[in-house]
Formats: structure tokens, sequence, C-alpha cells
């Protein structure tokens, strides 16, 4: 399952893309993974920012032939998918 990331936000307001796929993270992180993108809602209209210097998250889940996007605020990232965030953000792009 493929993971596109868009982090945008911060003092700085810099975007950064990154994808990582669930077959390249450890299985347990896998799982842990695949878990908390079953959990989420897709498709809802994105929370405002708490703060003005704090991060928001676009997570786009390729599974099949259908992508399913979520905003999230940084509060509001579980913590079952901060590897897989990071581990795309680390392979990651500006902008």
């Amino acid at each position: 399952m493929q993971i596109a990331v868009m982090r945008r936000g911060g003092f700085a307001g810099v975007k950064l893309r990154g994808v990582v796929d669930t077959a390249n993270l450890p299985t347990d992180v896998a799982s842990d993974v695949e878990r908390g993108l079953h959990e989420l809602q897709f498709d809802r209209p994105p929370s405002r920012p708490q703060y003005p210097d704090s991060f928001q998250y676009e997570i786009t889940v390729v599974d099949g032939d259908t992508p399913r996007s979520v905003v999230l605020n940084e509060s509001e990232l579980p913590d079952s998918l901060r590897r897989a965030i990071e581990a795309a953000l680390e392979r990651g792009s500006l902008g």
C-alpha cells in the first residue's frame, strides 16, 4: 500500500512531499500503519490548525485503483502513522 504525504505549515510554511510503501517498512510497523490507516476518516473536510505554526499533513493512500485522502492537524495524527510519515518525508522533496 502506498502512502503519499504532504506536510505544510510550520514557521516557514514550506511544503514537503514524500511517498512510502508499507511493503518497504518493517513488518510490525507496516501492520500498525495499515491498521491506523483503516481507522482514518477519509474525505472529510480538514480541521483548522490549532496554532499558526503547527503542521498539517495531507495523507493519500493508494490501495488498488482508488486513492483516498485526508488532511490532519499535527495534534490529530495517530501514533500508529508517525513512523510511516517520517519514512515518507525522509525520502521527500520540497514543494
